[in-house]
């Protein structure tokens, strides 16, 4: 059991990058052959520009763009919980063609001395592609029940029916992929530029989430009134996070207990073949990233979910080997903010809102960032993703109207960016999905039928992260 310090230090984290989501769903086989249903041969993932058939069964701008109904078809595959579990969840509910496998192996060759993991996978047919996915932050959860948990509530189940795959959900130890290592965050900070900016305008002020998480975590005493008292800096939350102990198990450590989950099953189940796709809500998008800028040749394509890096990750990650990038954000993300902070700007440069907004009117935008600062940050998908793809500067745009699937605007237009052209070899591509008034969530996460928002802000329904976040990595992956 981690020591109060560590545990902690652990939520301390929160203030670089944090996590909690949601999210789960069900209904009949594999996808149909091609033919039937509506769909025309080619028309699933991997189509091209063949536009046939129904923009849920494989969604692409090009399709919004052709004015095709994107909206998403929610509870087609495998029947909902509806969120019943909230956020704990034995085993990922049964679904009729999916087989759920569960893990868990002793004395195995990792620092925790253990490996916990889980697979779903086709029951009748060979998968198409592999996707090793991590979930949100689940302190001190047992590894496989955060995996199920992860599971059920972001439909990966469906994910397994709806598009023929295999997914592969690795288990933290202790229910937390370690956010930050102490060395260097102070570096970071520079990289970040921001470090001179009071913490509560950053934070949004007492009553934001952030706060609210940290109060009630049990840091030492005094160090709350030390962060956010006297006008504290973000530079303050460095010099205090830098002088905790840091937790058992370094990031490499976590890192290679996911490669190597991933690896004894595609060992044990097959598909080392077949297209590598990588995935992650918060704290694991952010080892999802780790895993596609350090190891580019095991991933074809990956997908972020509120997730972000360090500026000197960043860095690091920029003139890699090509890999399909996907990465869905919203703008009023509190615990990963969009423009970054002590992480890289996930975007760069404006918003994709209004270019002429004034400063301080748009929602997510804390005071003291001003227009000319967004306009000159860099971005991790102008500046790192795009150009590792060899993409150009022209960026072109397409937009799911707020409230299309018929769950509520309150969320935000999704607008889904990509580069005009991108001359990797292979057809790796960058993609960049906007939810405008969105929070630190999975977009179409398994939530009561009716919410779409919870304590980390405004859901949308509008933009089907598990489905056609999938559609989206297999066309950056240059597979289509």
């Amino acid at each position: 059991m981690p020591s109060v310090l560590a545990r902690a230090t652990s939520i301390a984290a929160i203030v670089l990058l944090a996590a909690c989501g949601g999210g789960g769903q069900g209904a009949d086989s594999t996808m149909p052959p091609d033919g039937e249903d509506g769909r025309s041969e080619g028309d699933g993932p991997g189509g091209g520009e063949n536009l046939a058939g129904r923009c849920q069964d494989n969604f692409g701008p090009d399709r919004i763009d052709a004015g095709q109904d994107c909206a998403p078809a929610y509870h087609e595959y495998c029947e909902g919980t509806f969120g019943n579990g909230g956020f704990s969840y034995d085993e990922v509910p049964a679904c009729d063609g999916v087989v759920v496998e569960t893990v868990a192996i002793e004395d195995a060759d990792t620092y925790a001395g253990f490996l916990k993991y889980v697979v779903l996978r086709p029951a009748d047919t060979d998968p198409r592609a592999v996707v090793t996915s991590l979930h949100f932050r689940e302190l001190l959860r047992d590894p496989n029940k955060a995996a199920h948990t992860y599971g059920t509530q972001m439909r990966l189940h469906e994910l397994v029916k709806g598009r023929n795959a295999m997914v592969i959900l690795p288990g933290a130890p202790g229910g937390n992929w370690q956010q930050f290592s102490p060395t260097g965050l102070l570096d970071s900070i520079e990289e970040s530029g921001l470090g001179d900016l009071p913490l509560l305008d950053l934070l949004g002020g007492v009553d934001s989430p952030l706060f609210g998480l940290l109060e009630g975590i049990g840091l030492p005493v005094g160090l709350l009134d030390a962060l956010f008292g006297n006008a504290g800096t973000l530079g303050d939350v460095a010099d205090a996070l830098d002088n905790l102990a840091p937790l058992v198990g370094s990031i490499d450590d976590y890192l290679q207990y996911a490669r190597t989950a991933r690896d004894h099953a595609l060992a044990r189940f097959g598909g080392a073949e077949l297209p590598q796709f990588a995935s992650g809500l918060s704290n694991g998008a952010t080892y999802a990233m780790r895993l596609a800028c350090q190891y580019p040749d095991e991933v074809d394509a990956f997908m972020t979910v509120g997730g972000a890096v360090s500026a000197l990750e960043a860095e690091a990650c920029k003139d890699n080997p090509p890999v399909g990038s996907v990465q869905v954000h919203g703008i009023n993300d509190p615990l990963s903010p969009y423009i970054g902070i002590i992480t890289y700007p996930i975007r760069g440069g404006v918003p994709p809102i209004n270019e002429d907004y004034a400063d301080g009117e748009v929602d997510g935008i804390p005071e003291g960032v001003t227009t000319a600062v967004l306009r000159e940050q860099p971005g991790l998908f102008l500046d790192v993703f795009g150009p590792n793809n060899g993409c150009s500067d022209e960026v072109e745009a397409s937009v799911i109207p707020a409230g299309a699937a018929g769950r509520g605007e309150i969320a935000g237009d999704v607008v889904i960016e990509r580069f005009a052209d991108c001359t990797a070899p292979e057809g790796h591509k960058s993609y960049m999905v906007t939810v405008t008034r969105g929070g630190h969530n999975w977009p179409g996460y398994d939530a009561p039928s009716g919410r779409n928002v919870n304590a980390l802000g405004l859901v949308s329904y509008d933009f089907d992260a598990t489905l056609y976040g999938f559609d989206l990595m297999w066309r950056a992956a240059g597979l289509e």
